[in-house]
C-alpha cells in the first residue's frame, strides 16, 4: 500500500493530545459531522477501521471521528494539490478552530499539508519530484527547518544509472511522516516513539458517501475532480483535483501509460522499488528508521530504466 493519507480535522487546540486519550467516536456527533462535510450527498454507515488503517479509505468511503474538541475525517477527496483551494464551506466549518490537512501518496512521492487558524491559512505546502513545489504559503514550521536546511538529502545509490540528482532538497514522504506526527501525533512508516498516538486503538466509523445522482465520486470525478467542465458534472463539494500532471484529468495507470514521459516512468519505478524494499525492512508497521532506504537512515533516490510494457498495463516490482 505504501504511505498514503487524506485526512482533514477541525480541532480546539492540538489534535495529538486529544487522540492520545483514545477517544471513542460519538454516535450522535460523528454522523452529524459527515452531513456537514458532504451536504446533499447520500450517506450510508459502512463498517469501521482503526485510525492507522483509515487514513486512506477506498473510493467513496469516509472514516470519521467526532468528539468534543475534535472532528476528524479521512477521505481520498481531501487529497488536493493546492490546499488553499479547499471549498469555502469547509473553511466555514473551521471558524473559531484550528483546521488541519495532511495528504500524501507514495506512488508519486507527493505530500501536501496545511494549517488554518480561525479560517485563515497560516501554512500550506504541496510538492512532489515530478511537479516540484506546487504551493508554499506561510513560514516553514519548526519541524520543517532541518529539511529546508539540507539535513535530509536524497542520495543516489552507487552503481545505479545516474540521471541527475533528486529534484527536491529532501524526500516528500520523509517530511510527510514528520508532518503527520506534528499534526496528529503518529506515523505510518518508521519507528514509533513512546509518546505517539496509539492509532491502532482508535476506531473510526465508516460511511459510504456518494453523489445522489449516481455519478462516481471517487478520486477522479465529482468531489475530487473540482473541474466539472472537464467531466460534464457539477460537484456539490468541488474539491480541487488531486496532483496528477498539469491540466489533464487523472486517468488510470493502464490508460495513461502511453502518455507517461520517461522521467515519470522512472519516478514511478523508483517509488515501487522503495515500497518493495520496505516490505522486508523498516516498512509500514515495522521498526526500521523512518522507512528510509539508506544505511545511514536517509532516503535514497533509485532511478533506472522503466520495466517492459506489458499487455496488462502493470508495472512489475
Amino acid at each position: 500500500m505504501g504511505a498514503k493519507t487524506g485526512v482533514l480535522a477541525f480541532v480546539d487546540g492540538d489534535a495529538g493530545p486529544l487522540l492520545r486519550q483514545r477517544p471513542v467516536a460519538s454516535a450522535e456527533l460523528t454522523p452529524a459531522l459527515i452531513e456537514r462535510l458532504y451536504p446533499g450527498y447520500r450517506i450510508e454507515p459502512d463498517g469501521q477501521r482503526d485510525l492507522w488503517e483509515a487514513v486512506y479509505p477506498p473510493d467513496d468511503m469516509v472514516y470519521a471521528l467526532s468528539v468534543p474538541g475534535l472532528d476528524l475525517a479521512c477521505d481520498q477527496r481531501f487529497m488536493v494539490d493546492r490546499p488553499s483551494e479547499l471549498p469555502a464551506h469547509l473553511l466555514r466549518l473551521g471558524a473559531g478552530r484550528r483546521m488541519l490537512l495532511h495528504a500524501m501518496h507514495s506512488v508519486v512521492d507527493w505530500l501536501a499539508f496545511a494549517i488554518w487558524d480561525d479560517g485563515v491559512l497560516v501554512r500550506s505546502l504541496s510538492l512532489s519530484p515530478g511537479e516540484g513545489i506546487m504551493e508554499n504559503i506561510g513560514a516553514p514550521l519548526p519541524f520543517e527547518e532541518s529539511y529546508w536546511a539540507g539535513a535530509h538529502p536524497v542520495e543516489t545509490i552507487p552503481g545505479w544509472p545516474a540521471e541527475g540528482p533528486y529534484p527536491l532538497p529532501f524526500h516528500p514522504l520523509e517530511l510527510g511522516e514528520d508532518a503527520l506526527r506534528h499534526l496528529f501525533g503518529f506515523v505510518l512508516e518508521g519507528r514509533p516513539e513512546p509518546n505517539d498516538v496509539p492509532a491502532h486503538q482508535i476506531g473510526l466509523p465508516g460511511f459510504r458517501v456518494t453523489d445522489p445522482t449516481g455519478r462516481r465520486t471517487g478520486p477522479t470525478r465529482g468531489l475530487a475532480a473540482g473541474r466539472p467542465q472537464n467531466h460534464g458534472t457539477t460537484a456539490v463539494l468541488p474539491v480541487p483535483r488531486r496532483p496528477h500532471g498539469r491540466g489533464q484529468p487523472r486517468r488510470s495507470l493502464t490508460n495513461r501509460r502511453a502518455a507517461l514521459t520517461r522521467p515519470a516512468l522512472l519516478a514511478v519505478r523508483a517509488s515501487l522499488l522503495r515500497s518493495c524494499a520496505r516490505r522486508g525492512r523498516g516498512g509500514r508497521g515495522h521498526s526500521g528508521g523512518k522507512g528510509a532506504d539508506g544505511a545511514d537512515g536517509r532516503r535514497v533516490w533509485r532511478r533506472r530504466a522503466p520495466p517492459p510494457i506489458r499487455s496488462t498495463g502493470r508495472l512489475a516490482c
